[in-house]
């Protein structure tokens, strides 16, 4: 289970439900109870709530180290966001230069079928 908590009164709310949870899930035959079968002893209780508030704050570590790297992968995805748009960039200017070349190209076949077709075959009177 993993809990992602920033208000201090939602961590208190968890702990006290984690408390119950605790508190009335104790076996019955536990060698702990001695006072009463069926409702735990003032020990096994603030043990048991010790144990939720250790709960409680490994969620709350393991939550914080999430956090953090949700932050690292964010930035690099900034990053990597920036070099892709560097490159689409780069790309976009090399396909105008290509299409520019192209037609340059094609002006050119023109040029050299038009001297083609012309008797004498060249564009100096020869």
């Amino acid at each position: 289970m993993e809990l992602h908590m920033d208000d201090a009164e939602e961590i208190q709310d968890w702990a006290k439900a984690l408390r119950l949870h605790t508190e009335r899930s104790v076996p019955k035959a536990s060698p702990k109870a001695v006072a009463s079968p069926t409702s735990p002893s003032k020990d096994e209780v603030e043990e048991l709530s010790e144990q939720a508030d250790e709960e409680c704050s490994l969620l709350r570590a393991k939550s914080q180290k999430l956090q953090q790297r949700i932050a690292t992968l964010e930035t690099l995805s900034d990053r990597r966001e920036k070099q892709m748009k560097r490159l689409l960039k780069r790309l976009d200017g090399a396909m105008q230069m290509l299409e520019a070349l192209e037609d340059m190209c094609g002006q050119q076949r023109k040029v050299i079928s038009a001297q083609q077709q012309v008797p004498g075959g060249g564009c100096c009177g020869r």
